[in-house]
């Protein structure tokens, strides 16, 4: 259970902020004067604890591409047969990038040339831990 509260406290803070900062703006848009309606006091609630809902549900995806940067941190990746597999998807992607038409291709522009150097540079990076941790 300790661990899971130490890896979960980035989320919870990150939370607690968002959270906050829509709660504010929130406060700030029904207060503003150029609104005519008036307000009951129920209806700031309702406004305040119905608007948190989509925020937490917005926050959730959000949030995904953190955790899974976070489950990708640690050296644990690099050991067989994690490193390969890793190796391999990553080998894959950039075929799959510039063998088939796709969305990326479909932006135009230099969209296509900025991901695949972003991967191929997380491809060299990878090889060579992996590489390099199974040497020594």
């Amino acid at each position: 259970m300790r661990p899971f509260l130490q890896y979960s406290k980035p989320f919870a803070y990150l939370l607690g902020c968002y959270l906050a900062v829509s709660t504010a703006l929130r406060l700030l848009l029904l207060a503003d004067p150029q609104m005519h309606a008036s307000f009951s006091l129920v209806d700031y609630a309702r406004a305040l604890f119905l608007g948190l809902i989509p925020n937490f549900l917005i926050f959730c995806v959000l949030a995904i591409p953190f955790w899974l940067y976070l489950l990708l941190l640690s050296d644990a990746k690099y050991k067989k047969p994690f490193g390969q597999l890793l190796l391999g998807g990553l080998i894959l992607l950039i075929g799959y990038l510039l063998l088939s038409s796709n969305i990326i291709k479909a932006y135009g522009g230099v969209l296509l040339e900025i991901v695949v150097i972003f991967i191929s540079l997380k491809l060299l990076v990878n090889a060579w831990m992996l590489w390099a941790l199974n040497i020594g």
